[in-house]
């Protein structure tokens, strides 16, 4: 290497670094705004050159010079613009994190050829910088990328298939490329795009989510706008150009959370979602796959969803009350009992009014002595009102259901609030009021709140309305049943 290209590398890897090292001490006045350039793809540039120069059959001397000199053209307002709307953390991790790549790559080939001096003060400019996340390493860093020709593109594992004859891609896609090739449609009107508008609080919701162990996201289903080109039989490898982007028709808000949540924290960039990606399609086939996909999917019932949901205190509680006081008798399947149905109430209905009765919301932790209060409370108000001993079987359950409000959703969700005044009022001791409820339906305190003729009214206001009529009889204040 003559001492010409040897000073200008030298100097230009000098600069990457001083500009890296003015980071860390202008934190603050990196404020620049306006349109940006992605400064992920920005310095995982570098890298990918330097990992790939033997692939494009350049040499890794070639690649430095071609590329730094590249790089550093770029007008460092772009990296200060980037800093401003992702945040500095954020930018300066990813940053750092691929220029590993030439702590590993370059300082045996062409670093290893300046002077003495040189290797020692580039060597002393990486290792002043913070370590990059956890799961980057010499022997990990990102390598999906790759020069075809004058074109670069990501390679990403791929099963070919074909559905209505039409062939789609398994695709493993890491976060890092996906936020490069995603796009969300925004400003656009309806007609002229294939997504629905993004719920931000939804993706907020889906961020905290995947801060969670084991979190688990299903599947995305998109196209890509640009070239793609599938290499092997049924398992192969996608190419996808750097220049393409990828446009979901399901998965918007869960693909946006994972943008946000690798910005957030990039130790999560090398992880993955499997995306179904068709190529080539008009605007009229992905707003038709788009309906397709919405039209067909049936979400399950709160009932099941919940039973299965051990994330939530409040649906195990319910479960533990369910099997410990209500054996048999919870239809765990569906939202409602019909008239001939064997089970006594939904699991929605119960997981409802065990919040109701211990005062708790939805979602909310619960403690383990909150855990025991609520199976000794619920055993205490099937003493007082025996509905599990009534009910018995199936042809009980129904006799129970015809004559007494307390077979309906509707007359157990105001048998916990009277409970919940009356525990509020005198301790555990209040639930002995109960016995002197009149739970018949042919009480004339039923109609015009829960009741209206034969048909139960339910809503938030009927039961509390019913709540009150209880208590007005058992001689109880009513102001303990909030709201409407």
């Amino acid at each position: 290497m003559n001492a010409k290209v040897e000073t200008t590398l030298y100097a230009n890897i000098t600069d990457l670094f001083e500009i890296l090292k003015d980071f860390n001490k202008a934190k603050v006045r990196l404020t620049g705004r306006g349109a940006t350039k992605d400064v992920m793809g920005w310095s995982r540039t570098a890298s990918e050159h330097v990992c790939f120069g033997s692939v494009t059959g350049r040499t890794t001397e070639q690649s430095l010079r071609m590329h730094l000199s590249n790089l550093l053209n770029e007008d460092i307002d772009h990296l200060k613009q980037e800093v401003a709307q992702k945040g500095y953390d954020a930018v300066l991790s990813t940053v750092k994190a691929n220029l590993l790549v030439f702590k590993g790559q370059a300082k045996h080939t062409a670093l290893g050829q300046l002077d003495e001096l040189q290797s020692k003060s580039f060597m002393e400019a990486v290792g002043a910088l913070p370590q990059p996340t956890e799961g980057v390493s010499e022997a990990n860093a990102p390598k999906e990328a790759e020069a075809k020709g004058d074109e670069w593109v990501f390679n990403v594992p791929a099963l070919r298939g074909l559905q209505g004859g039409r062939a789609y891609y398994a695709v493993t896609m890491p976060y890092r490329v996906l936020a490069r090739l995603l796009q969300i449609q925004t400003g656009f009107a309806a007609i002229e795009r294939a997504q629905r508008e993004v719920n931000k609080s939804r993706v907020t919701d889906l961020v905290d989510y995947m801060g969670q162990a084991g979190y688990a996201l299903p599947a995305l289903t998109g196209c890509v706008e640009g070239k793609a080109e599938f290499t092997g039989d049924h398992m192969g490898t996608l190419a996808i150009d750097m220049g393409a982007k990828i446009l979901l028709a399901d998965g918007q808000h869960r693909a946006s959370a994972i943008v946000n949540k690798v910005e957030a924290d990039a130790a999560l960039a090398g992880e993955s979602v499997i995306i179904q990606l068709y190529t080539g399609l008009t605007l009229d086939e992905r707003q038709q796959l788009f309906s397709d996909l919405n039209s067909k999917a049936v979400k399950p019932n709160a009932s099941i969803n919940n039973l299965y949901n051990h994330r939530k205190d409040g649906s195990q509680v319910a479960r533990a009350v369910a099997n410990a006081v209500f054996p048999g008798l919870i239809d765990f399947e569906r939202t409602t009992c019909g008239g001939r149905s064997e089970y006594l109430y939904p699991f929605k209905t119960l997981i409802d009014a065990n919040n109701v009765l211990m005062n708790k919301r939805d979602g909310e932790a619960w403690q383990e002595e909150e855990k025991v209060d609520a199976l000794k409370i619920w055993a205490l108000i099937m003493k007082r009102v025996p509905v599990t001993t009534a009910a018995g079987s199936g042809d009980n359950v129904a006799k129970l259901r015809e004559g007494s409000v307390l077979g309906t959703a509707v007359g157990l969700m105001v048998l916990v609030w009277v409970a919940k005044v009356l525990m509020e009022q005198e301790g555990l001791n209040g639930l002995t009021h109960l016995r002197k409820a009149d739970w018949d339906k042919g009480w004339f305190g039923w109609q015009g709140n829960v009741m209206s003729g034969a048909k139960m009214i339910k809503n938030g206001s009927s039961i509390k309305d019913g709540a009150r009529a209880v208590l007005s009889l058992l001689d109880m204040p009513v102001t303990g049943v909030s709201g409407n």
